[in-house]
């Protein structure tokens, strides 16, 4: 008969495979992977009863969160891969266990010995608490010899930690990552926010149109860091909110147009996964100053996304005509499948509907788009005059929902595909055609390189695969999102690609940025995630191990030419028509279009006709194209008022280069004026120079005016008396173009602004000496001329 004991470790086997099976199915995290000397190096190394053989292996399985556990026994060191994980802790190596109690007691008498170690290591390792063999024979000749690579690694991994500005994209590289296309323009570390993260996760933009500045939100695994990117060589992280501790984090922003105060609110939501605080609403109305905690929704109490629908998400706004909707995804309840509440209230969120209880509805992600074409009458179930058609990223599969009524969601389509390993997320293109699908363990799985699908979707009841992108590299891709023809990707150890969808049949590179420049392998660090829907074109980045990064996009310079308004700002009076320029940008090859639409804001329909359209240019013309709008005239005492237009889905190979999205103002009327404002004359100066501002302003209606001066792009300087008309800053020490603000509120809210530049050079010194009288007069002007360059460019040294 079996004894108890035999019976219990039987029983605790099957129980610890059953959990790894379950637990993994939602998201792999937060785990021990076991490695023992007689082990096997396969699966994921998170059973217990069936560790792996080598710890480079189960590095490279674990996943965000996860820490190795090393039975007792002797390692060797195979490569410099595996010494950089033990020197390194990006994933925590213990040793000191055994295979007998499951790994589940450290102990001293369970010694891990570690061989193969190059002498300048030996110290750092038994440090951390394992045996290290240092007699002759046990010291590899492969790994003494890349002591060298394992000092550049390490460095590079260190280095990640500083704070970087302004580093081009040349030769390939910028500083130590690898790049195409792509420059730095800033990375923030994650020791620069306040809660000391040990790692980043999720990343979101927010576009403030109260004062057209523009912010990230990062996830950070102890908290939400907010940070001013409007100058994007010169950010500045305005606050870090303290949380729970988990890995997991997704943030959303919304915003729109209270009436009341005549003021745009604005308000992030964030979800955290194997955590217990439910949805965060922070409130960003306060910025630049402040970001506050304005509410907690513990219905979810963790939750793996949030997900904002009928949203754009350049704004914020909501989409002309639609209602506004919150979806929790991967949530603690239902089987975490999706929850949706109405943001018809901001704070207080009503419940509109919950799926049934079953794990098998489990969603992990989710994305979701408006069709008006003929898919809403012939495929979706609920269409009227649109369709509401969410994507529902399901682990197995996608699942295509029709949820114009969101109380109520009818599937319309579950789609799969060959090496489905853990269907994670996706997007859709801009003509909402196609459905790019990411996949996040089918490089692990399969051994394959990046993969990333494309799904014809002109039948959302049968979606069906169109073609695949395949990288240069092992990277797993994780999220990403579409604008215009580039599709942008987080690639984890990859960093950031950008792909050109323009031929979908055949998707390219187009460039990329690798934010983890330590290697490129199938493997849970790097870059979390993307948003590339910044108003500045500026790309938003996140690195698991390394923060914030800014990137600049230069892979929109194609032959065909970039697509733009000529202005960021237009304005108008009531009752007028107002001119807008689309201009075709650098090159000018072949046949190219573009759509461009009318989007609300705080102007509704009343006050302009809806509209859309297309234009057109032949190979080589390079005319300007106007689009003439209209303003109604309602004989109503109003405020200024605003509404957008945008530019979407180039075609033929021309991209969207910035501004692709304007704004429009509709003037104050009725007896009631905007101030007349001057903000001075550009001017010319010193670096270093105590430089004045000097704006005038006037009110015809005799209200009392406020004053506000901002820096709107250059090196950032702290401008002194900013509310008043007479302001002062210090120039910057170096030559740039720094561009201000001045707007004027009067007592009924309403505003006008103008703006002024400062171009600051470095004054040049040229010290001449006594020359001789003949023979080296030539010789030492030569000099001289010479002094005067390297001055020039080198100002700080010759200050």
């Amino acid at each position: 008969m079996m004894n108890l004991g035999k019976i219990s470790s039987i029983l605790f086997a099957i129980v610890l495979t059953i959990y790894s099976q379950t637990t993994f199915s939602h998201a792999e995290h937060d785990k021990a992977r076991y490695v023992a000397p007689n082990g096997n190096d396969s699966g994921r190394c998170d059973n217990a009863t069936l560790p792996c053989r080598t710890i480079n292996y189960a590095a490279q399985h674990a996943n965000k969160g996860d820490q190795i556990r090393l039975s007792k026994g002797s390692y060797h060191i195979e490569n410099v891969d595996t010494l950089f994980y033990l020197l390194s802790d990006l994933v925590p190596i213990r040793g000191n266990y055994q295979v007998n109690d499951n790994f589940s007691n450290k102990h001293a008498n369970n010694i891990t010995y570690l061989t193969g170690v190059p002498l300048d290591y030996v110290q750092a390792l038994t440090d951390k608490g394992f045996t290290v063999i240092t007699d002759k024979k046990s010291i590899d000749n492969t790994a003494s010899k890349n002591k060298t690579l394992i000092k550049e690694k390490l460095a590079a991994y260190n280095r990640l930690q500083e704070k970087q500005i302004n580093v081009a994209c040349s030769n390939g590289y910028a500083g130590d990552h690898a790049c195409n296309n792509l420059d730095l323009l800033a990375h923030i570390p994650l020791n620069q926010f306040s809660t000391n993260p040990a790692e980043g996760n999720d990343i979101w933009g927010h576009y403030d149109l109260n004062n057209n500045k523009e912010y990230a939100l990062i996830g950070l695994s102890n908290g939400i860091g907010v940070v001013d990117v409007t100058v994007p060589t010169a950010p500045i992280v305005i606050t870090t909110i303290a949380s729970q501790e988990t890995i997991w984090r997704d943030i959303k922003v919304y915003q729109y147009f209270d009436t009341a105060i005549n003021k745009w609110q604005s308000y992030a939501y964030v979800t955290a996964d194997n955590a217990a605080v439910g949805l965060l609403i922070l409130d960003l109305s306060q910025l630049p100053q402040s970001v506050t905690i304005k509410a907690s929704d513990k219905t979810d109490l963790s939750a793996h996304n949030v997900y904002l629908s009928n949203v754009d998400y350049s704004t914020g706004v909501t989409i002309t005509g639609m209602r506004p909707y919150l979806h929790i995804a991967g949530s603690n309840q239902n089987g975490g499948g999706f929850n949706t509440y109405s943001l018809e209230d901001p704070i207080d969120l009503i419940s509109i509907y919950k799926p049934a209880n079953d794990r098998s509805q489990y969603t992990h992600d989710a994305s979701s788009m408006v069709i008006n074409d003929q898919r809403k009458d012939d495929q979706c179930v609920n269409g009227n005059h649109h369709c509401e058609v969410m994507f529902d990223f399901n682990e197995n599969n996608f699942q295509l929902w029709d949820k114009t009524l969101n109380n109520a969601p009818a599937k319309l389509s579950s789609t799969t595909y060959n090496n489905a390993s853990y269907v994670h997320s996706g997007w859709y293109t801009e003509d909402k055609l196609l459905m790019l699908v990411h996949d996040e363990l089918d490089e692990q799985d399969y051994q394959i390189n990046t993969t990333l699908r494309l799904f014809d979707i002109t039948d959302l009841t049968a979606p069906s695969l169109l073609s695949t992108w395949t990288g240069d590299t092992r990277a797993i891709d994780h999220n990403g999102y579409v604008r215009g023809n580039r599709y942008y990707m987080s690639n984890y150890e990859r960093g950031i690609t950008v792909i050109d969808i323009t031929d979908p049949t055949q998707p390219l590179e187009a460039g990329f940025f690798d934010t983890y420049p330590i290697s490129d392998n199938s493997s849970f660090h790097g870059a979390w995630g993307v948003y590339p829907f910044l108003p500045s074109g500026n790309i938003l980045a996140s690195d698991i191990n390394s923060g914030l990064y800014i990137l600049k996009d230069n892979t929109l310079n194609v032959e065909q030419g970039s697509l733009s308004f000529t202005n960021q700002n237009y304005s108008s009076s009531e009752g007028q028509s107002i001119q807008v320029n689309v201009r075709r940008n650098n090159q000018a090859n072949d046949n190219i279009e573009v759509h461009w639409e009318l989007v609300s804001g705080s102007a509704s329909t009343d006050d302009f006709t809806l509209a859309n359209g297309t234009l057109s240019w032949e190979d080589q013309e390079t005319t300007d194209k106007i689009i003439s709008i209209d303003i109604a005239k309602d004989n109503l005492a109003e405020p200024n008022e605003i509404f957008f237009i945008r530019l979407f889905d180039p075609k033929n190979g021309a991209t969207l280069s910035q501004p692709n999205i304007a704004t429009i103002t509709i003037s104050a009327t009725d007896g009631e004026n905007t101030p007349q404002v001057n903000a001075g004359t550009n001017q010319d100066a010193q670096a270093g120079a105590n430089i004045n501002l000097s704006a005038t302003a006037s009110d015809l209606d005799n209200n009392i005016l406020t004053y506000q001066w901002q820096q709107i792009s250059g090196t950032e300087v702290t401008i002194n008396n900013s509310d008043q008309l007479q302001a002062s800053f210090i120039a910057p020490q170096t030559s740039d173009l720094l561009t201000f603000s001045f707007t004027a509120t009067d007592a009924t809210g309403l505003t006008a602004s103008d703006s002024v530049s400062v171009n600051v050079e470095i004054e040049t010194i040229i010290i001449t000496p006594d020359l001789p009288s003949s023979g080296g007069g030539s010789y030492y002007y030569g000099l001289l001329l010479i002094a005067a360059a390297f001055c020039k460019r080198k100002a700080k040294i010759c200050s």
